[in-house]
């Protein structure tokens, strides 16, 4: 069939609607509304089926960014119901796939020269995953955000910056 792939493509895009976007102070968000694998529990290669496809789309028709040094924030977000013995220690939640496929598009390399890996966990009504690119120089202020995160997470616009003046 001619049209399976784009038949696939679109039951992965709602079943596991990603969503990316810039939050008011430039720092770009990947938002997955599930929690990320155990590392345990074998492959993760299904990620890369739904979020490298959600990240070609958003930056398909914008430039990629490129972040020089940043630290690479994964925030866990549980329900709130979840009881505290049931939430991953951070070492053992499968990330790096993810990593990989962020860095594509907002990094010129994820290693230890270019880039700070952070993982934090907070509760919330429903379980997602964010992950955040942020200059290593606004990881103080994003600490101060965190702290204060809205339920649903920072706000996101399509564009960063200059860009979304441009877009205005």
């Amino acid at each position: 069939n001619p049209l399976a792939r784009a038949h696939v493509e679109k039951a992965i895009r709602e079943a596991v609607p990603v969503e990316g976007g810039y939050t008011e102070q430039g720092w770009f968000c990947l938002r997955m509304p599930l929690l990320l694998p155990k590392k345990s529990n074998g492959s993760a290669d299904y990620i890369r089926g739904y979020l490298y496809p959600a990240m070609q789309r958003f930056f398909q028709d914008k430039p990629s960014v490129r972040y020089p040094e940043c630290a690479l924030i994964f925030r866990h977000v549980y329900n709130e119901d979840r009881p505290e013995r049931e939430r991953r220690d951070h070492d053992n939640i499968e990330v790096n796939i993810v990593s990989d496929i962020v860095a594509l598009y907002t990094l010129p390399d994820d290693g230890p020269g270019v880039c700070n890996h952070f993982y934090c966990s907070a509760a919330a009504k429903t379980e997602r995953t964010e992950v955040y690119v942020v200059p290593l120089e606004d990881f103080p202020a994003w600490l101060d955000v965190e702290e204060n995160m809205p339920e649903t997470g920072l706000p996101l616009s399509e564009y960063s910056g200059k860009e979304a003046e441009k877009h205005m």
